[in-house]
């Protein structure tokens, strides 16, 4: 029989080591439980595979845990958003591109609520560069093909989504390398919290509430293609076998390529087979990348045409037209210097690609307007009207100091230019013209210049920051250079003369160069430690948030990705734990006018739960009459014999009653009929006691009368005790008010403090820890302990060894040994005597 058996286990064995090796990277075993199915059923066998023994991670923590999921073979930081990065592990913060990195949610936090567990997945949390982390914001994946903000190289994108997409919103679009890598994140997301998104739907545009099929129409057929287009990559395994041994759950759509085709594609009516899978996903041709992206441009573009398919053969039109293998065939860059709109298709065989489009437009020099006009003047009409038409600028604001009275229009063009010409009067009328002038993002140094007939023009401006040179006049030709930091969004301009002279004034042109982004200024954000463990029931102090710089004024949120274990106030910080388990307290930084958003700080709260002392808890407790039996950090129960019962626990401000049987003045609390609290004694720095329910001290408020309640802690007040004995009763007074003691009251059947007009209770203490059973260890396994350790035993109930033991003991061997069943049956014996 025995040899029978081991051979069905080594049968067993061969099979197994079989399955393991047929299953891909070492993966093994792991995906059973999914075989056999398809569709929406495959996806909820999946999820509950990669959710089982899935380990929470802290959100501080994840920095740490890229060096061994994020690193390229030179030892820096894998950057899916730039092709600028060279991070060290260490390069955190916020900057221009380049400078730092940040932990991006490859789906936006707020997309979730910032809540758990999602918020400190590490599948999809990747290191990406600060600058671009900012550019994309939380705008959902798409394609663009008229970006308004692009990366260095033009490597990702942001703008409005291609019309062929199906969404209309803002998108960001990640270089063609990476789209693959996002696809498969977001389906690991959807399969691993199906049951987070099917109880409140995720936002951002990409998904829909509900188990399946998760996304949005428009987002799964673009996320699938991304997935054929950009096929399961050496990085992406590497990546998933390191955040296995970290987080202890896989990406299944890494392991399986094309696993996805089993869940929403084309294969729903096949079913998967873990440890012999043939889905891989097709190949199919990858969309062209067009270069230059889309934009205005002043001078020629050189443009290449690229596709990531081996043997694709690319054709493309420049008149906006749908491409296809009669148009032009691609073989060398060329130049274009006129507005177009390029469209390109890559094909092999019967196969063609998706279609790529850019758009480009043709301006003479180098500004955002016409010469790099931000603002011009011409006068409506002649005579006393002072009504003015901004030709560029339909936001500017005219203003003049007497209501216009002294400012008015002519025909006569004594300036120069074309009349009608504006009269600033002499400087004793005390009025001018002003311009208020919208710049809409343009800054740097501005040109101003205008016609005068004379040079007493005084220019001013009370604009904080703005600088404005001394002019050149020369043949009636003023010319001003005004420099205006980045971000300003109104610049005002005062005309008035300096001399008792009137001068008329014409021709106003502002020019300024292309419009720019303004220069944030980098903030972060830090706790003082990243971890804290708190007790459930006790109170702790958060860490500290350091904001650098010190100065930088910004409004910091506050929240917790689980809201079951902690609550935290959204303004202050303050926490308010509701739970055990983990949650990561998150503060956050989105960014203003004037600060970069920031990587959010986090700290893992921990809140554990003291067990309790059961009500039916282990241990043997006996009955104490003198002081001399009180130790502190030893358990014991608070008795009303005559009932009899014990001190259950605290409701509101008394103390509960428990049933309990008492034999020969001890309580067996292995017992499931006896119901206690246990209490633990200890020793105050003065004499006195201090009496501990589980994580609270028993106290007496006065202030509250005949009352029994609990304090967080022995420092509160209240919580000091006197205890003696008499007649062997206990008499247990509050230091603090000595005329109460803690009694029972057979009326309200109730534990209280009184002013000695209720029932003295007893205290009985822990004699034996644990059931003799228990503690005798059988250490071989051969159902024999050593006789020595059951006379201890026994000599520690009775407090001392008697000889008719070693008599009850006849079946000892020669070795010092007694079978343990009978050294159990001799001390319940002695127990029970």
């Amino acid at each position: 029989m025995r040899k029978k058996a081991i051979s069905i286990i080594c049968m067993l064995m061969m099979a197994f080591s079989s399955a393991s090796a047929q299953a891909p990277n070492n993966s093994g075993t792991y995906y059973r439980a999914a075989n056999g199915k398809s569709g929406q059923a495959l996806k909820t066998a999946l999820s509950d595979i990669i959710t089982t023994n899935k380990k929470k991670l802290g959100y501080s923590s994840l920095n740490d845990y890229y060096s061994q999921t994020d690193l390229r073979s030179d030892g820096k930081l894998w950057d899916m958003y730039s092709d600028k990065t060279n991070y060290t592990i260490s390069d955190t913060g916020t900057g221009t591109e380049g400078v730092a990195y940040n932990k991006e949610h490859s789906v936006p936090k707020s997309w979730f609520n910032s809540a758990s567990p999602m918020y400190s997945d590490i599948f999809h949390i990747v290191p990406v560069d600060s600058w671009v982390n900012s550019m994309r914001s939380n705008y959902p994946f798409g394609e663009t093909s008229h970006p308004t903000k692009i990366s260095h190289n033009a490597f990702s994108k942001l703008g409005p989504c291609n019309s062929d997409i199906g969404y209309s919103g803002t998108v960001f679009e990640p270089n063609n390398e990476y789209k693959g890598d996002f696809a498969r994140i977001y389906f690991y997301m959807v399969t691993c919290y199906e049951k987070e998104i099917t109880s409140s739907t995720w936002g951002g545009g990409m998904f829909q509430g509900g188990a399946y099929p998760a996304f949005t129409s428009w987002a799964l057929n673009m996320l699938m293609r991304w997935s054929k287009e950009d096929p399961v990559s050496q990085k992406e395994i590497d990546r998933n076998n390191a955040v296995y041994k970290i987080q202890k759950n896989r990406n299944p759509f890494v392991d399986y390529p094309g696993l996805e085709e089993y869940i929403w594609g084309d294969k729903t009516n096949i079913t998967f087979e873990y440890d012999n899978y043939t889905g891989s996903s097709p190949e199919i041709v990858s969309t062209p990348s067009i270069s230059p992206v889309s934009g205005t441009y002043t001078t020629e573009q050189t443009v290449t045409i690229t596709c990531s398919t081996s043997d694709a053969s690319i054709y493309y039109t420049t008149d906006g037209t749908t491409p296809s293998v009669n148009s032009t065939l691609y073989i060398n860059p060329f130049t274009v210097s006129e507005d177009c709109i390029i469209k390109a298709i890559a094909v092999v065989d019967d196969e063609s690609s998706h279609i790529s489009s850019v758009i480009y437009t043709f301006k003479e020099g180098g500004d955002i307007s016409e010469d790099g006009i931000i603002w011009a003047e011409d006068w409506q009409k002649a005579g006393i009207s002072t009504n003015v038409a901004n030709i560029e600028n339909p936001t500017a604001i005219y203003s003049s100091g007497d209501n216009g009275n002294y400012t008015k229009t002519y025909s006569d063009n004594y300036a120069g230019g074309e009349s009608p010409e504006l009269l600033i009067p002499k400087s004793t009328r005390n009025s001018y013209f002003m311009a208020s002038i919208a710049l809409n993002g343009i800054g740097g140094n501005l040109t101003l210049t205008f016609n005068a007939n004379n040079d007493n023009i005084n220019l001013t401006t009370t604009v904080t920051g703005v600088t404005i040179s001394n002019p050149s006049y020369f043949d009636n030709v003023y010319t001003y250079t005004i420099n205006v930091p980045v971000g300003i969004g109104m610049l005002d301009l005062k005309f008035e003369t300096t001399t008792d002279r009137n001068t008329r004034v014409d021709n106003f042109k502002l020019k300024g160069q292309t419009k720019v982004e303004p220069d944030l200024l980098p903030v972060t954000l830090a706790f003082s430690v990243m971890e804290v463990n708190v007790e459930l029931g006790n109170d702790f102090t958060e860490p500290t948030l350091t904001i650098t710089p010190s100065d930088a004024n910004i409004t910091v949120t506050y929240s917790s990705d689980n809201v079951e274990v902690a609550t935290v106030d959204a303004t202050t910080g303050k926490v308010t734990i509701v739970g055990e388990g983990t949650a990561n307290i998150i503060a956050s930084f989105n960014g203003d006018n004037t600060y970069m958003a920031v990587e959010d700080a986090a700290y893992m709260l921990t809140v554990t739960k003291t067990e309790v002392p059961p009500v039916t808890g282990d241990g043997i407790y006996a009955k104490i009459s003198n002081t001399d039996e009180l130790e502190t950090g030893k358990k014991y129960l608070l008795v009303y014999e005559e009932t009899p019962v014990a001190y259950a626990g605290i409701d509101g401000n008394k103390g509960l009653p428990g049933n309990v049987m008492i034999t020969e003045n001890k309580i067996n609390l292995n017992d499931a009929g006896n119901e206690a609290n246990v209490l633990v004694l200890e020793l105050s720095s003065n004499g006195k006691w201090f009496i501990k329910d589980s994580e609270k001290y028993l106290a007496f408020i006065s202030s509250g009368n005949n009352s029994l309640t609990t304090q967080s802690s022995a420092t509160d007040s209240g919580t000091e005790w006197i205890i003696s004995f008499t007649k062997g009763n206990a008499y247990i007074n509050n230091a603090s008010s000595t005329e109460y003691y803690l009694q029972y009251n057979t009326s309200a059947t109730c534990f209280r403090c009184y002013k000695g007009t209720q029932k003295y209770p007893a205290l009985y203490k822990e004699i034996v820890t644990d059931s003799p059973e228990r503690l005798m260890g059988d250490v071989n396994g051969d159902g024999l302990v050593n006789i020595a350790d059951v006379v201890a035993i026994v000599s520690y109930i009775l407090g001392d060894t008697p000889e008719v033991f070693y008599e009850d003991a006849a079946d000892m061997n020669e070795d010092g040994e007694i079978n343990i069943t009978d050294a159990v049956k001799l001390v319940e014996n002695i127990l029970n005597e």
